[in-house]
């Protein structure tokens, strides 16, 4: 027979370990970078950076003098903590039927655990790839009075779910008015999206899962950038000249997309050599989204070379492109290609994927007054990069 007791116990040995190995195992960039778990002082992880060379060397004639005195430049960024959640809910219906026939709640927590796992995987993937901090997915496009549909740009409907309620401001990190607040998707087009509920908006608020604005993790948008996406990154301001070793080497070509070629590719590893410690063998990583990874194929084919393909565990396969595995990833922008040094990522995780039980019960009775139970999952930590510039961002590709 189930008891609340032994529902708890399903909750964290059987389901829990499964869930961890599948969003380790089934987001490709997170499997690939390490995880970091010291060095947390309360919520926050502070570390050094080597910014500038001493100045102390230089030839001289014979008893010309010693070279002046010089010391190593560093740089102290930080981080804080950000917190990514998931939740189920059974019902009482489900509950008492448990007490009566074990598979029922199996098979019910099967179905609300895959659908956790997904959310979960879906939503961390997005962060870590597109993520800026601020949770923006997408701009309105033009202004919307007592209406249900909005239109979209920036990038467009890619990163919005169908089910999900979300939010929309005048500004993105903070402040600013508020347009749609809390309403349903309830459909969606490659352009717009279809609410629950009438609601009013202007021209490019920012669209923001509920209650998620400036509360997502940085991922690769943020990051590999010079300054233009996230101008202050772990609290050093990269927009400034002094502060240029902080930036990531970026080739756009005014939002004028170009055809992908060797050279343009070769263009970008080649001025990360030139404006970091990295060579071009520590670029190990490409990503892009799978129309432009096309490009790269088509670019392949007409001269009759063959399309190697390399093995990265874990059920990942990449193309290669000069030893280094390209990997296609639905939640990269279109029309861009990142190239990676994936030694120079971290993930700095406070606490790793765990049931909230500080009260020694996984499943809590609603404050809904359904009669039903919820449990609640979560990960706490950041993306963190030693060395933005030793990675890069081609865009305006063509797809």
């Amino acid at each position: 027979m189930a008891t609340l007791t032994t529902l708890d116990a399903a909750l964290k040995i059987q389901y829990l370990p499964g869930v961890v190995e599948q969003l380790n195992q089934e987001r490709s960039w997170y499997s690939k970078i390490e995880k970091q778990t010291e060095g947390w002082a309360g919520r926050q992880l502070f570390w050094t950076t080597h910014t500038q060379r001493s100045g102390g060397w230089g030839s001289r004639a014979e008893a010309g003098g010693l070279p002046r005195r010089g010391a190593q430049a560093v740089a102290g960024p930080n981080l804080t903590a950000k917190y990514l959640w998931g939740r189920i809910n059974l019902t009482e219906q489900v509950m008492h039927a448990s007490t009566k026939d074990q598979s029922m709640v199996g098979s019910a927590m099967d179905f609300e655990m895959e659908g956790l796992m997904n959310d979960l995987k879906r939503d961390s993937n997005r962060q870590l790839m597109d993520g800026n901090g601020n949770g923006a997915l997408c701009l309105t496009n033009g202004t919307g009075s007592s209406a249900a549909t909005v239109t979209v740009d920036t990038p467009g409907t890619q990163f919005v779910e169908v089910g999900s309620y979300i939010d929309s401001f005048t500004a993105e990190a903070s402040g600013g008015s508020t347009g749609i607040t809390a309403q349903q998707v309830t459909g969606k087009t490659a352009t717009t999206l279809t609410l629950g509920g009438n609601e009013s908006w202007a021209n490019n608020e920012f669209i923001s899962y509920e209650g998620s604005r400036g509360n997502e993790w940085l991922g690769l948008r943020g990051i590999v950038d010079d300054g233009t996406v996230v101008g202050t990154l772990y609290g050093i301001d990269r927009t400034t000249t002094a502060n240029a070793y902080w930036r990531a080497r970026v080739s756009d070509n005014g939002t004028t997309n170009r055809p992908l070629t060797e050279v343009l590719l070769q263009t970008v590893i080649d001025d990360i050599e030139d404006n970091s410690d990295a060579n071009a063998d520590d670029i190990d990583w490409i990503l892009s989204g799978r129309p432009v990874r096309r490009q790269y194929m088509n670019i392949l084919v007409p001269d009759k070379r063959f399309i190697n393909t390399m093995d990265l565990g874990g059920g990942f396969k990449a193309l290669e492109y000069n030893g280094k595995a390209w990997i296609a990833d639905r939640d990269v922008r279109p029309n861009q290609v990142y190239l990676l040094n994936s030694k120079s990522f971290k993930f700095a995780q406070l606490a790793p994927l765990s049931w909230m039980d500080k009260d020694g019960s996984i499943l809590h009775r609603s404050t809904s007054d359904d009669g039903s139970y919820d449990a609640a999952a979560y990960v706490f930590g950041e993306l963190k990069c030693d060395a933005p510039n030793r990675n890069g961002l081609l865009s305006d590709i063509t797809e």
